[in-house]
Formats: C-alpha cells, structure tokens, sequence
C-alpha cells in the first residue's frame, strides 16, 4: 500500500526524501522549510536544503571514508578523468542528506588557498529558497556580502537561477543551487575507464610472460631429450655397473635445474635495471621486492623440474644390454 501525504506549504505530496524522514504532518511543519510563512513575518523563507560542500586536502580519501564509514552512496563525480583539471568533486548522499567534496587538483586552484588557511572544513551550505532576488536583497540589507549576483544557469536540464551570500568568516550560502554536476559518472564506470589502458598493458604483459614460460619450458624439455638420447649408452654402462635408476633420473633432473637457476641468476640481474620500466603497473609492491622474487624463482623451478621429468623417466628405462651392445 502506498501512502500519500500533504505538505503544509503546497497541499501536494511529500518528495521521496521528506518521505525517507518518516515524520508526521506535524513534525514536518516544524522543520526549516515546511512551515507557512508570510512576506512580512519571514523575510528570508527556506524551503529546502540542498547539499553541505567541503574543501578537503584529499577528497578521494575523505569520499571514500564516507561510503565506506557511513554507507552513503555516489551520485556523481566531477574531476581530471572527464574534463574539470581544476579540482576533484565527489556528490554523496545518504537518505536526504547530500554532501559535495571538494579538493585541488591544480596547484594553483583557489581551493589550495582556502584550504592553506582553514583545512578541512565546510565551504558552502547550499539552501534553497522560492524567491534568490528577494532573499538576496534582505541579505544585503541585513549585512551580508554577496559572492554571486543572482544569474539563471540553464543546460540539458533545464534553468535556475543561483546566487551565493557570505554571512560570517569564508563559508559561503548559496541559494537555488540545483546545478547539476558536469560529466555525472558513477565510481565504479569511472575506475573502470580510468585504470582501462593500465589493466590492457597488465592482461598482455601477463600474456606475453605466459607465452614465453611455455616457450622457455617447451625448449628445456626438448635440450634435456635431446641430452638424454646423448647419453644412451653412458646411462646403459652406469645401470651395468650398478647405478640406481632413482641416481639416473636425479643426476638428468638436476642437469635441467643447473641451467635454470643460471638462466635466473642472469634474468634477476637484468631485471633488476628493466623493472624500473614497469613502476606504474604495479600496486603496493615495488619492481625489486625480494618476495615476488622470491616467489617466481620457486615457481620457475617447479616448472621445470615438471619439463625435465619426461626425459629423466625415458633415462631410466634404457636397457643395459642394449646400450653395452650398441656400444
């Protein structure tokens, strides 16, 4: 069942956020906004309030702990990405509540400034009101500065019409503020564009590595084969003599692993001068961390210790008395 309530003001129904405030009639009229008013008793009337901006050092960070801290939710972003170099600006909301971050980005944005001599800290409370040329006159009259002359902004949206008022110290009013944000992406369409050509060169460098090991693995199997159909008759002679088939495929395995290593040894070094190459392709680790070192040596070892298994097993099985014969 869906329930339809009045406002006091107009007689319609509630918007969805007043709705969200599950509060009765009366509890509504005593909200800023949602009270009758006359021209005369109520000079400066507000009707809604619209969003609380922020000047942050950060406000990738300070977004981000208020989506994972508070749950609220990302409306839109505004930054580098898709076109605005002066600074970042993340819209957040929770329920009715709408919060604008913004940070620097330029160096020699206004932002910077503000946020050398106050910090972190709110810029501008954004309030909506029926009539910005009438509020915007008993501002002034009351001793208000004003920041933006009242204009009317229109773009695909439609038209309002903005102004900005300064009361006390640099935070800012600014009233009608239904400006929508320029290139409204969500976070994640954002990230995903954003890290696109850095996740292509990572899936094919990934790529190219895969095919080389495969190439590098398919390589030794066939030097230690042919090793191995080499050195028929000296493993037929060491079996006659008494040689373990367990010492035979050890001494043919060990042989592939000598070159491995060496071809480690040789590729650590080198990398160790080309990693620096591939800094920016890699996150919280750094191109010479010994553990991912480390790590790949093993594996490298592992593989081919695998590769070198076919011809150390065929090793073993070569009869001594034809080896002797052949010899």
């Amino acid at each position: 069942m869906t329930t339809t309530r009045e406002t006091p003001s107009t007689g319609g129904a509630l918007t969805e956020d007043e709705l969200k405030a599950d509060l009765t009639v009366d509890q509504l009229k005593q909200l800023v906004g949602l009270v009758e008013y006359d021209e005369e008793g109520d000079v400066f009337p507000v009707t809604g309030w619209d969003a609380i901006v922020f000047c942050v050092g950060n406000a990738t960070q300070t977004a981000h702990y208020y989506q994972s801290a508070w749950g609220m939710q990302l409306e839109a972003y505004s930054g580098p990405e898709n076109g605005n170099r002066d600074h970042k600006s993340f819209v957040l909301r929770s329920g009715s509540i709408r919060f604008v971050v913004n940070g620097a980005v330029d160096p020699d944005s206004p932002l910077v400034e503000h946020h050398r001599k106050h910090g972190d800290g709110v810029t501008d409370i954004a309030l909506e009101v029926p009539d910005v040329d009438k509020c915007i006159a008993q501002a002034v009259r009351a001793g208000a500065r004003v920041v933006r002359e009242a204009e009317d902004v229109t773009d695909e949206h439609g038209t309002v019409r903005v102004a900005a008022i300064a009361t006390y110290g640099d935070t800012v009013h600014s009233l009608d503020p239904d400006m929508p944000v320029e290139h409204v992406q969500t976070l994640e369409a954002l990230r995903t564009n954003y890290l696109a050509p850095t996740r292509l060169t990572a899936m094919l460098l990934g790529l190219f590595a895969g095919v080389a090991l495969v190439v590098t693995l398919a390589g030794l199997t066939g030097v230690i084969g042919m090793s191995v159909s080499q050195r028929t008759q000296e493993f037929g002679v060491r079996m006659a003599l008494g040689a373990q088939p367990g010492s035979i495929l050890t001494g043919v395995v060990r042989q592939g692993l000598v070159m491995v290593a060496l071809g480690l040894a040789i590729g650590g070094v080198a990398s160790m001068f080309v990693g620096r190459f591939f800094t920016s392709y890699l996150y919280e680790t750094q191109a010479t961390d010994p553990a991912t070192f480390g790590v790949l040596a093993i594996a490298l070892l592992a593989a081919a210790a695998v590769a070198c298994a076919g011809p150390a097993r065929r090793a073993t099985q070569v009869d001594p008395m034809l080896a002797l014969r052949s010899e």
